[in-house]
């Protein structure tokens, strides 16, 4: 049961009257936030006695929580004050958590429940002729996946749709700089190779990877060469594992941090064990 739900109370032992508590719903929450970054968030409206982030999203797919607020009179300011809070780029929503069990409609309560016998599955992206994935599982059928779907139309059959792990370095060349040069001098310059759209990721030192959107592009560029690179690469091959540089970049992922710390000076300090933080 405890795996089912993500919860936080600040003073587990407090006993409140319910008629001094006000439960919010908030959603359109970060997925990287806790408990307890959602109370240190919502601490600024009121009183937080406990947070309640369950573990699947809503029908709109947004991540939501239950937010309980000790009854201060000032319920209105307090959502004003979570409606106004803009995180990523996003607002969130807030409305009052009118019961877990009510049977109103959605329209008349945010955490409205309807019956299993009323429950309907809706049909999700990947499902089987409209089916909820009990009966496709049941009928013994299975969702073919994208690269063994035939409908597909490529422009050619090596041409990737979606890069899954690193089986798009197969149509990606590596150039060598005969001299230093700026990435957006790079773009600008090389942007489009022939009426094709490239991509130009520095991989440290001189070394930059240019890939593009199918394998017979990137042969194609490789084998004329045009003027442009010959001028300004010593060496411009396709790529191959083991390439050497005098300089790596890679990049760092880093979750768990609460929201207060989430700044540059917190990255340079985690990156400096590892190196010199470029970006």
């Amino acid at each position: 049961m405890l795996s089912r739900f993500l919860t936080y109370a600040m003073s587990p032992g407090l006993l409140v009257d319910n008629n001094q508590v006000v439960r919010i719903y908030v959603e359109n929450l970060p997925l990287r936030w806790l408990p307890t970054d959602v109370h240190l968030m919502m601490s600024r409206f009121g009183e937080v006695l406990d947070v309640f982030i369950p573990q699947k999203m809503n029908k709109q797919g947004k991540r939501f929580a239950f937010v309980k607020f000790k009854n201060n009179k000032n319920t209105q300011q307090i959502l004003h004050g979570i409606c106004s809070m803009k995180v990523d780029g996003f607002h969130l929503n807030a409305n009052i958590a009118r019961g877990r069990k009510s049977m109103r409609g959605p329209e008349d309560s945010m955490a409205a429940v309807k019956s299993k016998k009323q429950r309907v599955f809706p049909a999700r992206m990947g499902s089987v002729s409209d089916k909820t994935f009990v009966q496709a599982v049941q009928n013994g059928t299975t969702v073919p996946s994208q690269i063994d779907n035939p409908s597909m139309t490529t422009r050619s059959q090596n041409y990737i749709l979606k890069d899954q792990g690193f089986a798009w370095l197969q149509r990606c060349a590596v150039g060598v700089l005969r001299k230093p040069m700026s990435l957006n001098f790079l773009k600008n310059t090389f942007g489009v190779i022939e009426n094709s759209q490239v991509d130009i990721i520095p991989i440290g030192g001189a070394c930059f990877l240019f890939r593009f959107q199918s394998i017979e592009e990137m042969t194609s560029c490789v084998n004329t060469k045009p003027m442009r690179i010959q001028q300004l690469f010593s060496s411009f091959k396709p790529w191959q594992e083991g390439v050497k540089a005098s300089d790596r970049l890679c990049w760092v992922l880093i979750k768990g941090a609460p929201p207060h710390v989430w700044t540059r000076d917190f990255f340079q300090l985690v990156t400096s064990s590892l190196g010199k933080m470029v970006d």
